[in-house]
């Protein structure tokens, strides 16, 4: 607790103390917050919370506690942010529960439910929040409260040129990891389902990506329907799978 003079005096201080995000003002005492409970009425107090981190970029990495205790996360797939706590539970607000394996995917859960602002993971039951109760210590709980949510950028140019730009800056929904191959850093197979090949290596992102490789001229369906090719062309055998 700290004094100022006026609430943007108490805001400031917030702003430049770090896991601050909001504040409650009663005379000239000015409370700095870590966590944000649900509100009430008081006509003595006024308030402010943080709604969009300033500055700050959040960290994407594996969540781990307690390091992580007060810490932005971005889940890159969306864009948005959250404030991950541990040892903590936020009462009431519940809005559905599913099982997930890490604060990552419970977080990926509620980001596409709709109304979801918060998320407490139980061991592998992850509880969704219509809003943020109550603060309360729990040993062992983690929290993360959405902070902010960007709508991310929509890639709808459809030109080689177009596409390749963005590869750089495309959001993937799994962590993705960096190490080098003997022969190949990445191996991708894309299905044109239902395309003849006259047709796909006319598609001009299709050609584009031809001029980066090979063209395997002489490879063909070896059985229908479609699911025993696919196992077929990783493995050399489909198995008598129908």
């Amino acid at each position: 607790m700290i004094y100022t003079n006026t609430i943007e005096d108490c805001i400031n201080a917030c702003d430049t103390t770090p896991g601050c995000v909001g504040v409650s003002r009663s005379g000239n005492a000015c409370y700095l917050k870590n966590d944000v409970s649900q509100p009430f009425n008081s006509s003595s107090v006024t308030s402010a919370q943080l709604v969009a981190p300033k500055n700050v970029t959040g960290r994407t990495d594996y969540i781990s506690c307690p390091s992580w205790n007060g810490t932005w996360y971005n889940y890159t797939l969306t864009g948005s942010n959250w404030q991950v706590n541990c040892d903590m539970d936020h009462a009431g607000g519940d809005l559905s529960m599913t099982y997930t394996s890490t604060l990552e995917d419970c977080i990926s859960a509620c980001d596409y439910a709709p109304g979801c602002v918060d998320v407490v993971l139980r061991g592998n039951a992850c509880y969704l929040k219509s809003s943020v109760g109550p603060a309360v210590a729990s040993t062992g709980l983690q929290t993360a409260r959405l902070i902010a949510k960007v709508s991310p950028a929509l890639y709808n140019n459809s030109d080689a040129t177009s596409i390749a730009n963005m590869a750089s800056v495309a959001r993937t929904n799994q962590k993705t990891s960096k190490v080098a191959g003997k022969s190949f850093d990445r191996f991708v197979t894309i299905w044109m389902e239902n395309t003849d090949f006259s047709a796909a290596k006319n598609d001009p992102n299709l050609a584009w990506l031809a001029t980066k490789g090979i063209t395997l001229g002489n490879y063909y369906g070896v059985t229908h329907p479609s699911e025993p090719n696919y196992i077929a062309s990783i493995s050399g055998d489909h198995f008598g799978m129908e």
